[in-house]
């Protein structure tokens, strides 16, 4: 939530909505990205689910580090090859 928000209770209100499972879920359904809600995932269509990676699949995942002051490098080259 940005510093001076007009409503920074109905930001709560909100985050808190969000975060009950059944609400979770449906977003999961609408916009057909992944939630970290685990308690969402039994309500989740079931095709979704079949994209959840599993344990073994994040196990194999690679986690990816600060790039720091060399980000704004990265930035630059990936708007070039998106644009080129």
């Amino acid at each position: 939530m940005p510093v001076g928000a007009p409503s920074p209770y109905a930001a709560h209100l909100f985050m808190d909505f969000m975060c009950e499972p059944e609400n979770a879920a449906d977003l999961v359904n609408y916009v057909k990205y992944l939630s970290p809600h685990s308690a969402a995932g039994p309500m989740v269509n079931e095709l979704i689910r079949t994209y959840t990676p599993s344990e073994a699949d994040l196990e194999r995942g690679e986690f990816q580090d600060d790039l720091g002051a060399f980000a704004r490098n990265y930035t630059t080259a990936w708007a070039k090859v998106k644009n080129a």
